[in-house]
């Protein structure tokens, strides 16, 4: 049976949800420099919750193998004295705190790897399956990554086996010790600082790293990191809703309850694929020597159709740690419940994710039919869908049986309501200047002022839409008769939509296509009829277009 995330609550606060760009279009993010890049992401980003470790283990991680006792497995690892100190009552390999080893940082922390190496030995034995993760320790490799990225994580833990395939230009990278390791196989990644003063650089890596994997990679829905300042220790989760990180703990010594540490390194160890983050339904794939995915869109009567991707059309969205995530794809369809098809027209595949408590955009489409239809006509309604995308597949992403959504991901558990944000400074607000960040993209005006703080996480709800037209914006028209032409066509179809008392709330260039010769109005997934009584705390737009009172949040005139 499917299972939907949790209904939201409607007593929602709207005080404070000013306006704001995803400063994750500037040309500083996207040149893929850290340094340049990391208040962008921080900005966007907001606030950080700061959980409870019991709370991270119950909701974030994935759930532990019953068979692995972690109080008898600690047990069992003190008692060896290659592993543990009972000397010193900490780990052999840290038997001083890290900013008195001495040491190079990366040499300092690399003997982490023979702790992680210990917990999953002994953890095997009842298990009953090897571990899929190893421990990596490569500071001087970085992994390569289909995208610009000048940051390489202190350590990770990688996947056994590779995750689908290597375009060539990754091939031409093999080295001596083999092909490097490629971020699209990364679980958890780490940043370590010997002592306290480097604990804003490490906190910003691991949060650049979250982003780059979750940006970068089209077959992640979560991702993990870890963070350590001499002995204290942080877990990190993100998924498109929220990115919390646990309190912090003492990982060396038995009165810093080294127990955590085992359970992270179990649970993430010996977990499934989609536990540790990955989308089963999108596989990596080489097609004529490129990268392509097959997506499996599952359609809501059941059945499964596989479309190949050709290109990318549209990923800006997929920027934010925090948000829909929104990829488009070029695509053709090659299964129809597991029979291959053939020569196959392209289509236009989105992959998205909506607020849990709004409804898909191919069922607001048939509502706004519907209610032509009933106020209009049937062949008014007709005449209207030439104006709009039309939809030949829509489903929600199945994982494991479930409909996938953030509030699976965190096990359906709640964030306490008190609970207090973990501080990262966020460098000042550049006044912001018209920047074009690339296709598909939109550009940034100014940065309006606004709040960070929400009552509660905003859970989403993984989709899918495949439409007909594979159609070009108005920004890839060449004749000015053509542009006019296609704003007429969307203008019609937005009179259409009023007549019927529906109203489009973000309408703008990017939402303006055309698809031979015919202009079509794309993105309804915020249309609402003028009756609707719903509202949202986050509220998402794009701010070219938005009224300046809007902006603002204040009459002006």
């Amino acid at each position: 049976m499917e299972k939907e995330c949790a209904s939201q609550p409607k007593d929602i606060s709207r005080s404070d949800t000013g306006p704001r760009p995803k400063r994750s279009s500037s040309s500083e993010y996207r040149s893929g420099d850290f340094n340049l890049g990391r208040s962008p992401v921080l900005s966007d980003l907001g606030e950080i919750p700061s959980v409870s470790l019991e709370y991270f283990k119950s909701a974030a991680l994935p759930p532990r193998r019953q068979q692995i006792d972690i109080t008898k497995l600690k047990e069992s690892l003190q008692r060896d004295a290659t592993v543990w100190s009972n000397t010193s009552k900490r780990w052999a390999e840290f038997e001083t705190d890290p900013k008195k080893s001495g040491k190079h940082e990366d040499e300092t922390f690399k003997s982490l790897s023979k702790v992680f190496d210990a917990v999953v030995r002994e953890a095997s034995k009842t298990a009953g399956t090897p571990a899929k993760l190893r421990f990596a320790s490569r500071h001087l490799a970085a992994p390569i990554s289909g995208r610009t990225n000048s940051t390489c994580p202190s350590a990770y833990l990688l996947l056994v086996g590779k995750k689908g395939a290597d375009a060539p230009e990754d091939k031409k990278a093999h080295t001596s010790e083999g092909l490097p390791d490629s971020w699209d196989d990364i679980a958890v990644s780490f940043e370590f600082k010997k002592g306290t003063e480097g604990i804003a650089d490490s906190k910003d890596k691991v949060i650049w790293n979250l982003q780059h994997i979750m940006r970068s990679d089209p077959c992640r829905r979560a991702t993990f990191g870890v963070t350590i300042e001499n002995t204290e220790m942080r877990f990190w989760f993100t998924c498109r809703a929220v990115t919390p990180v646990s309190k912090s703990f003492n990982f060396c010594t038995v009165s810093g309850h080294p127990e955590h540490l085992i359970h992270f390194f179990c649970s993430l160890a010996f977990a499934e694929d989609h536990e540790l983050g990955w989308d089963p339904t999108t596989q990596r794939v080489c097609v004529g020597g490129k990268i392509q995915y097959n997506i499996i869109v599952h359609i809501d009567g059941g059945k499964d159709l596989v479309y190949q991707t050709t290109r990318v059309i549209y990923d800006y969205s997929a920027d934010a740690l925090s948000g829909h995530g929104t990829r488009v794809f070029e695509a053709r369809l090659l299964f129809l419940n597991g029979t291959s098809v053939k020569d196959a027209k392209p289509v236009v595949l989105k992959d998205s994710r909506r607020d849990c408590d709004r409804d898909r955009e191919d069922i607001i489409l048939n509502q706004i039919f519907a209610d032509l239809q009933k106020h209009k006509g049937p062949e008014q309604e007709e005449e209207a869908r030439k104006n709009f995308l039309t939809v030949l597949a829509a489903g929600n992403v199945m994982v494991d049986g479930n409909i996938d959504s953030t509030d699976c991901l965190l096990r359906g558990s709640n964030l306490s309501t008190d609970r207090a944000p973990h501080p990262v400074p966020v460098d000042e607000v550049p006044k912001g200047k018209p920047i074009w960040s690339g296709e598909g993209s939109i550009p940034i005006f100014r940065f309006a002022p606004y709040s960070t703080k929400h009552s509660r996480v905003h859970h989403r709800t993984h989709f899918r839409l495949v439409f007909k037209e594979v159609c070009q914006s108005i920004y890839e028209l060449r004749t000015l008769d053509t542009a006019f032409a296609t704003l007429e066509d969307v203008r019609k179809a937005l009179q259409l939509l009023h007549s019927v008392d529906w109203v489009h709330r973000d309408t703008s260039a990017s939402n303006v296509l055309r698809w031979g010769q015919i202009g079509k109005l794309g993105d309804l997934e915020y249309a609402k009829h003028v009756d609707s009584i719903t509202s949202h705390e986050a509220r998402m737009g794009t701010l070219n277009p938005m009224a300046c009172e809007v902006e603002a949040q204040n009459y002006l005139f």
